[in-house]
């Protein structure tokens, strides 16, 4: 799945907790991830994220 999104764009605050695992890759920009609402991540081009979407 490719997901584009506009600067400063949102999820919004509620979380997806499924069982498995997210994985993300960014092919291009930056993006700043927050899991569990206390792990921040700042992510640039080239850069992988892989988490329990479970938490």
């Amino acid at each position: 799945m490719l997901i584009t999104a506009p600067p400063k764009a949102s999820t919004g605050e509620e979380n997806f907790v499924h069982d498995g695992y997210e994985y993300g890759f960014i092919l291009k920009g930056s993006m700043q991830i927050c899991i569990n609402d206390t792990e921040i991540y700042l992510l640039h081009q080239g850069d992988a994220i892989f988490f329990s979407s479970g938490i």
